[in-house]
């Protein structure tokens, strides 16, 4: 529970972070392009008590695919400007490579502008999450008087769940995110959840993630749904190995290159994982050169004998970090 001083001060953050939102969402509505306010911002707006409960870095939004150009160029139009992604060195990615792109707001409020719930197309690879069935069970929400959509609870859940394995399980903010969605809608429709989850190849995912949720919150999560979820031994033990030692008294770890392995084995299907091995050291030139800045295709080409020495050092660092680490 945050106290009295902090809940205020991430409100009064928080006040300014929406009302950014809204004159953004206020564009979206004016060029008729529907979009789903994700995580904190709905989160704080619909399952927590007040908005100070829920502290926030920056605002996350999910389109259509096929508006994406339509809404870059409109947000430009409206003074919003883009990030490169990702940052620091690396050439910016094609949008076609990845499920996101930044642009700031007025007063330097950050906007993650998502078309998938999964930012890497290695680990979209490891499961079968399907955006337009997302897109269909999506729920209205107000913001500040602007309509707009939310998930569902089942696809919250989900979304959250994802979001915690791709950070190693490191974020404690998720396991209250956690807690505050179920005890809010309750009866959580958790055979809707379970169904979704199977459908989505996302059981092991969420079943660590709720893991730490019952255990930190003491969320009443029915013991069935574990039950469901459940890994074999081996992976509960393997995971654990890896992420425990990344958790710090205030649950909160650097995650670095073992965040890679998390992402590896919480993939529910062995031939998912296989497949991915297979993309990761050879994505094809076209990836290589959007991803390293290459200069021409004979660079590009050479790149597909260099770049799987580079997925084995990842590899590697990440084995080396467990290690070390626990």
């Amino acid at each position: 529970m945050l106290d009295r001083t902090l809940r205020k001060e991430i409100a009064g953050r928080n006040l300014i972070l929406f009302n950014e939102l809204r004159k953004v969402l206020c564009v979206f509505r004016d060029h008729a392009i529907p979009v789903i306010v994700l995580k904190g911002a709905a989160l704080a707006n619909s399952v927590y008590y007040s908005i100070g409960d829920r502290p926030m870095a920056d605002i996350d939004l999910l389109v259509h695919p096929e508006d994406r150009e339509k809404i870059i160029a409109v947000l430009e139009q409206a003074g919003y400007p883009f990030n490169p992604w990702p940052a620091g060195g690396f050439h910016p990615f094609n949008i076609n490579y990845t499920g996101e792109i930044d642009f700031l707001g007025s007063n330097g409020t950050v906007f993650d502008l998502h078309w998938n719930l999964i930012s890497f197309e290695w680990v979209r690879l490891l499961n079968r999450l399907n955006v337009d069935t997302i897109w269909s069970a999506a729920q209205p929400l107000s913001i500040n008087g602007v309509e707009t959509l939310q998930l569902s609870p089942c696809d919250m859940l989900i979304h959250i769940c994802l979001h915690s394995m791709m950070e190693g399980y490191t974020h404690r903010v998720t396991c209250r995110d956690i807690s505050a969605l179920i005890k809010h809608h309750q009866p959580f429709p958790w055979n809707e959840f379970l169904g979704r989850v199977a459908d989505f190849r996302v059981k092991t995912t969420c079943y660590f993630a709720l893991e730490d949720a019952a255990l930190l919150n003491a969320c009443n999560i029915p013991a069935e749904v574990f039950k469901e979820l459940e890994p074999p031994a081996w992976k509960k033990k393997v995971l654990h190995w890896i992420v425990d030692p990344m958790k710090d008294s205030q649950g909160q770890g650097g995650a670095g290159n073992r965040k890679y392995l998390v992402q590896l084995i919480t993939a529910d299907r062995l031939g998912d994982v296989v497949k991915v091995f297979f993309w990761l050291f050879f994505p094809g030139p076209k990836w290589l050169d959007e991803r390293y800045g290459l200069r021409n295709k004979v660079a590009a080409w050479l790149a597909c004998f260099w770049h799987p020495l580079v997925v084995i050092r990842r590899g590697l660092l990440g084995v080396w970090e467990v290690i070390k680490g626990g």
